[in-house]
């Protein structure tokens, strides 16, 4: 099911945004002869220090329209005409610095410029200011001010702003939480042209924010209109056709509904196409084409778009419709890592730390990918690095750092994380020894279910271990649970209990097979 979305940086997500402008100013689908012919006299007019031009001939390389590798010739245009003090300008060129095109990524300089913008009144750049508030971008984390930001916004003619305030209301940020008002600031974002608004309104229909039960027509009817307004509904009302939520299934209309998605650049789209492409199955036979799969999840990932990262690594590895690339597999991370994608800097740095995949063993370069994916938050990353700066592996020994990494993973709902620490405490290993804190953190990583820790409980069940009551029961409800998270090393114990008959009914056929299977594994 598809969740409220709202803006959550004002780099790319505005880059998008200004696409609009563009279009507005020039035409959704200008032909090249024609752009051309409009650069020609953008850069005539530029070129007498022209302020509309400047903004104008930098807009559209910001967007792309001349290619994505020309999109650094934005930023000497929109500098000049931002100097000028033009709200407009001031908008576009603080997204260069934020991104960092056409110069070094500077959010901190991005969001000055962004600030400066939404004082001389440009409305957009109120907005990324509520959202920098919101999201804590560059700024305190303060949902009051990004209220006041967005309703702001909206009393000066917003369309997207009424979204943005909706979700304030919807979910209580800054404001009291109000189902009623967001959905009747929805509706006004709609009737000023936002499609935001009516793909936000179409969930609430939805998931039955509006109403005791989910009114699907009305979801459809808001989502089409939202792809109407130039939303990003297209996914959402193509799984309603795919999927025949409180819709009949059709196939067709799905598939064209992606289609106008992906011509959109709406990356959900273009990941859900890329995947139907490659499919083959009895449904997509017909349309099965792996290039132009591949094509569509490559731009998913040039639009920086987390998911299709991971998506198109893990393709070209397995050669699913084309032969194996691991090459080409590591190109697709480090373009994540180029988009600060945290999961795509991790599996680099497995790469880089195991020499994998075509590339040298570089313990270096996979500890800095490890610290990016880390400080754009990954748990993987942040339980790899604690556990080598605790225990000595590949880097100096250091518990303070090591326990510092370990938190701030635990806070990430990490497994593996919430068990290095209650192992740190067992052991008293940079804190205090606390043997109430560690059956605390180990229980909390067995709800995640980390299999060393949903192993460890089993056995001190089994053992009645200090802390725990000796309870078989208890022990083989987590010892299965152990064993079918991939854990052999209990299944010599697993398999004792239904030899003797310990907290379950004794089956000594079962016992075999268990038995059979840890001395497959080599464990005794």
């Amino acid at each position: 099911m598809p969740g409220f979305d709202n803006f959550t940086s004002f780099g790319s997500e505005a880059i998008q945004r200004f696409k609009k402008d563009a279009a507005r100013a020039f035409g959704a689908q200008m032909d090249k002869n024609r752009l051309d012919a409009a650069r020609a006299r953008l850069e005539a007019k530029a070129a007498q220090g022209d302020v509309e031009a400047l903004k104008s001939l930098g807009l559209l390389y910001l967007t792309g329209a001349f290619g994505d590798a020309n999109r650094g010739r934005a930023f000497p245009l929109l500098d000049r005409a931002a100097a000028t003090g033009d709200p407009d300008a001031l908008h576009y060129f603080s997204a260069c610095w934020s991104v960092g095109i056409g110069c070094e990524r500077n959010e901190r300089k991005g969001l000055e410029l962004c600030a400066r913008a939404a004082k001389l009144g440009c409305v957009r750049a109120i907005i990324d200011m509520g959202i920098s508030y919101s999201e804590g971008h560059g700024v305190p984390k303060d949902p009051v001010k990004a209220a006041r930001c967005f309703q702001l916004a909206v009393d000066k003619g917003s369309g997207d702003a009424c979204g943005e305030l909706a979700h304030c209301y919807l979910f209580g940020e800054g404001v009291a939480k109000d189902s009623a008002k967001a959905k009747q600031l929805l509706e006004l974002g709609v009737e000023r042209g936002s499609g935001h608004c009516a793909h936000n309104l179409g969930v609430g229909y939805l998931e039955g924010e509006w109403s005791e039960e989910p009114d699907f027509a009305r979801a459809r009817d808001c989502f089409e209109q939202s792809c109407a307004l130039g939303g990003r509904a297209y996914y959402d009302l193509a799984m309603m056709c795919l999927q025949g939520i409180g819709i009949p299934i059709d196939y067709h209309k799905g598939l064209n509904v992606l289609k106008r998605g992906a011509e959109a650049d709406d990356p959900e789209s273009l990941v859900e196409l890329g995947k139907l492409y490659i499919r083959n199955d009895d449904v997509w036979q017909k349309i099965y084409d792996p290039a132009e799969g591949y094509r569509c999840l490559l731009r998913a990932c040039e639009l920086g778009y987390a998911p299709a990262f991971m998506i198109c690594a893990d393709l070209y590895e397995e050669g699913c419709g084309v032969p194996s690339d691991p090459a080409r597999a590591v190109k697709v991370l480090e373009m994540g890592v180029e988009h600060n994608d945290a999961e795509s800097a991790f599996r680099l740095g497995v790469y880089y730390e195991g020499g994998q995949n075509g590339l040298r063993q570089d313990s270096k370069r996979a500890l800095e990918l490890f610290e990016l994916a880390f400080e754009n938050g990954s748990p993987d990353a942040a339980a790899y690095l604690g556990s080598s700066y605790k225990n000595g592996d590949g880097v100096p020994q250091d518990v303070a750092k090591a326990l510092r990494y370990l938190t701030v993973g635990a806070e990430m709902g990490s497994g593996a994380c919430l068990y290095e620490l209650a192992t740190c405490y067992a052991d008293g290993i940079g804190v205090p020894e606390d043997r109430d804190k560690y059956i605390k953190l180990l229980f909390e990583a067995a709800d995640r279910d980390f299999p060393l820790a949903v192993g460890e409980i089993g056995m001190s069940y089994f053992d009645g271990y200090p802390g725990f009551e000796k309870d078989y029961e208890e022990a083989v409800d987590y010892l299965e649970r152990a064993v079918e998270l991939g854990l052999d090393e209990c299944l010599p114990t697993l398999a004792k209990c239904y030899q003797k008959g310990l907290g379950v009914e004794k089956d000594k056929s079962k016992a075999k097979e268990l038995l059979r299977r840890a001395k497959e594994a080599g464990v005794e």
